[in-house]
């Protein structure tokens, strides 16, 4: 799924976004005035297993500046956007913002910073994967819930694994595995398993999609098997994960997504039917309103939303 956000920020603001970070994929496009970006590389998560590396800085987790050093984070850029300059950042890589300092001496001249053209404002386009845990980390806890295979991420009680956890939450033992084989659980699906639709040659779609499943199964077990390896774990031997098993689940995986693109597509597409509706009505849909609103109009204030 794909997400478009809007950010508007005063000038000389010392900080408009504290460390943090994101399960989206982002491209930023600065349309006004200029905003400062430092990016930094993903801290250890083996030091805090505990958190989600992809949701560093939010809720009850404080993240610092100094707290990203400690942690072995890196200072990968920084950079102030001037209007039309686009930046990339990825999942799970921290970042923070500000509007301070954004204009030179000369700039400061005939500036007034009270004045609404000189405020940051960015478009962010974010690429939604881990949003929808459509991750390895996430398929492989589906495969191995579906045909009831022990998860070495998990607790056992009575021999039996404790599922009281979320899916997409990427913490505890995953975080202490080697970072070549955490880098490949927490890397997205791919999602030409999503996108065949538009291919004109069904044939050639089904040959291609065929092959996407089968690349991606053989990845599941791989870090399935990788996995258990680095943890001690050897799976009974009529009672271990197949092959079958994993294009099942990566079957299960391009169904889900499907849907959440076509809902995604669906939401688009209202949101466009909706402003040429509203352009088309000249802005009476919203007026005399009163203290009632009726049902129909008050549907009609969020266009985020699946027919």
């Amino acid at each position: 799924g794909i997400c478009l956000n809007l950010y508007v920020t005063p000038a000389n603001v010392r900080t408009s976004a504290p460390p943090h970070t994101d399960k989206q994929d982002v491209v930023v496009v600065q349309t006004q005035g200029r905003k400062r970006w430092r990016i930094y590389s993903p801290p250890d998560s083996s030091l805090k297993s505990e958190l989600d590396p992809f949701a560093r800085g939010k809720g009850a987790d404080s993240l610092t500046l100094d707290m990203l050093e400690r942690e072995g984070s890196e200072l990968l850029l920084d950079v102030t956007l001037l209007p039309g300059d686009t930046l990339f950042v990825p999942a799970r890589f921290p970042h923070t913002t500000d509007t301070l300092d954004c204009y030179s001496d000369q700039d400061h001249v005939a500036r007034s910073f009270d004045k609404k053209e000189d405020w940051s404002m960015h478009l962010t386009v974010g690429l939604d994967s881990h949003v929808w845990a459509m991750n390895y980390n996430s398929m492989r806890t589906l495969a191995l819930r579906t045909h009831g295979i022990h998860d070495v991420f998990l607790q056992q009680i009575n021999g039996i694994d404790d599922f009281d956890r979320n899916m997409d939450r990427c913490v505890g033992r995953v975080n202490q595995l080697s970072y070549d084989l955490r880098e490949g659980l927490y890397s997205s699906v791919d999602d030409t398993i999503f996108s065949v639709n538009s291919m004109n040659d069904h044939s050639k779609q089904q040959q291609y999609l065929k092959r996407g499943i089968g690349k991606l199964a053989s990845n599941l077990l791989s870090f399935h098997e990788r996995t258990n390896r680095e943890c001690g774990w050897v799976d009974e031997v009529n009672h271990s994960l197949t092959l079958d098993q994993c294009l099942e689940t990566v079957e299960q995986f391009q169904n889900s997504g499907q849907k959440i693109s076509n809902a995604h597509q669906d939401m688009y597409v209202a949101a466009v039917k909706e402003e040429q509706r509203r352009e088309d009505e000249q802005g009476g849909w919203a007026l005399n309103v009163g203290d009632s609103m009726v049902v129909e109009r008050a549907k009609r204030l969020s266009i985020f939303r699946v027919p």
